[in-house]
């Protein structure tokens, strides 16, 4: 008698739990009211709602967080974003945003590129960006491998830097000085040489052995 009690008992639990559970998926009991965005500087909110296709009021409970983190992935300023909900209203959007490290002139405007060597979005250059000036598209990776290897007080008195077709990497720098990098190795070295480089005089300078630097004025 007791046993049939106790799974009488259970059974009507377990139906009252099946019963919820489908209330909360086919009924918006749970609805996408706000959004907690973090890490997003320079993509807006509005941007992020659009891209995520969570409509505002749906059902929190069957939101496809998979589906909405690469909508929101497909935003050129977004390297990598995470959707999540947090009952009972909020869908939460974590985002890393790429870094403008660089950038090139082009014809339809300035083209920014992130430090794997991407260009991603057309946009003026933030602050601390450097300029790229190469013809062949498939030396950004070393152009900015070269400018990773610099401190950001030593990128700070880089004006641009250039390629040219023997991928030979020339840093043109403030008050006219230029500095001879070479080819993309032995960065290490070459940005030792390069800080040395900045405390001398000279405006010709070659580091492309970082063993033995040279001077030409």
């Amino acid at each position: 008698m007791r046993s049939k009690l106790v799974l009488s008992v259970v059974g009507a639990l377990v139906a009252v739990v099946v019963i919820a559970a489908a209330v909360v998926w086919f009924f918006p009991v749970f609805k996408a009211q706000n959004f907690e965005l973090n890490g997003a500087t320079q993509v807006t909110e509005e941007e992020i709602r659009e891209a995520s296709g969570i409509a505002e009021g749906s059902n929190l409970m069957r939101l496809d967080a998979h589906a909405a983190a690469e909508g929101v992935a497909t935003l050129p300023w977004v390297k990598s974003a995470t959707v999540g909900r947090s009952l009972p209203s909020t869908v939460q959007v974590d985002i890393t945003e790429r870094e403008a490290v660089a950038f090139l002139r082009e014809g339809d405007g300035t083209h920014l590129i992130d430090s794997a060597g991407k260009e991603f979005v057309v946009a003026e250059p933030p602050e601390g960006a450097v300029e790229i000036d190469s013809d062949d598209k498939s030396s950004l990776v070393d152009a900015v491998e070269i400018l990773a290897a610099l401190s950001q007080d030593q990128r700070a008195q880089v004006e641009s830097l250039s390629i040219d077709e023997k991928y030979s990497a020339t840093l043109h720098l403030t008050e006219g000085r230029t500095v001879v990098w070479g080819a993309n190795d032995d960065n290490a070295d070459k940005a030792r040489a390069f800080s040395a480089v900045l405390q001398m005089d000279g405006t010709q300078w070659n580091i492309t052995n970082p063993e033995l630097v040279t001077k030409r004025d």
